[in-house]
């Protein structure tokens, strides 16, 4: 894992009847600035056909100080699209160590992957946090299970409008408090099938942040999802900050993560902080 991280401090500047003063600080800890996080390989089969060498050269030219791959897992069986299938979990594990290994000096590589989290299949995942080549287990959930085998997938276009979005963050919830994943992929994503923002869309919130500083873990702002439609969500971060403002002993870390699926897209870590 990367273990070099940057600290800042941001004040919140109000007014009083005396002037100007500063409200509580909150410090946000974000994994260092000189890391490209959150990529992805033509293993997933919604991706460039790039190979895995051609992400680690443009990371090296575009300065970064370390890779980290987070591809979409694999589950026995492959019950699921657009992922790498389970067959190819080994050779995407030996090809980027042998890639780590050929840019030592240059960059670090790290090794990670991209998964939901499922009730029925907690064993698998206890199997790959074991595996002691994977440095990441990031947890992006895009659907949720039901009840074992169950999909939401297999909801109508108006449950997943009205009802999702809890779906998603209650599966988040339960599977961080497994303690198996360090990261949450994309959290305010579940929100993407939602027009306006409401008070329970305020109260889901809280809980999965309240969930996440509870246990260390690591937020992802992604960056891809301020290109796609109710993928980014300001008021997500607006809480997030409302709750660290409130108690100045609260720590968020935070990563800017790029959600590349083609070694064009790394581009983007040139310009990470802007969204315009």
């Amino acid at each position: 894992m990367i273990d070099e991280y940057e600290n800042y401090k941001m004040n919140k500047v109000g007014k009083s009847d005396e002037g100007e003063f500063v409200v509580p600080k909150r410090q946000l800890v974000e994994i260092h600035s000189d890391s490209i996080f959150h990529v992805h390989t033509k293993r997933c089969k919604h991706a460039g056909t790039d190979t895995d060498e051609a992400y680690v050269k443009r990371a090296v030219e575009l300065g970064a100080k370390a890779i980290v791959f987070t591809d979409h897992a694999p589950f026995p069986g492959n019950p699921f699209g657009n992922r790498m299938d389970y067959e190819d979990l080994p050779e995407y594990i030996s090809s980027l160590k042998r890639i780590k290994e050929m840019y030592r000096d240059q960059i670090n590589v790290q090794i990670g992957l991209e998964i939901e989290f499922f009730p029925s299949y907690l064993a698998y995942y206890k199997e790959l946090q074991s595996n002691r080549d994977i440095e990441w287990l990031v947890l992006g959930q895009h659907m949720f299970e039901h009840s074992p085998r169950v999909y939401s997938f297999s909801d109508s276009e108006e449950e997943l409008r009205e009802t999702e979005y809890i779906g998603l963050i209650e599966a988040m919830m339960e599977g961080l408090k497994t303690g198996l994943f360090s990261v949450v992929a994309h959290p305010d994503r579940a929100f993407r099938r939602r027009e306006l923002w409401d008070e329970h869309m305020t109260e889901m919130s809280k809980k999965l942040i309240n969930t996440v500083l509870e246990n260390n873990l690591i937020l992802e702002d992604n960056i891809s999802s301020y290109r796609s439609e109710n993928q980014h969500w300001d008021e997500f971060w607006q809480i997030l900050d409302g709750i660290l403002a409130s108690d100045e002993t609260k720590t968020a870390m935070v990563t800017k993560g790029i959600d590349a699926h083609s070694v064009k897209e790394l581009d983007y870590y040139i310009g990470r902080f802007d969204h315009d």
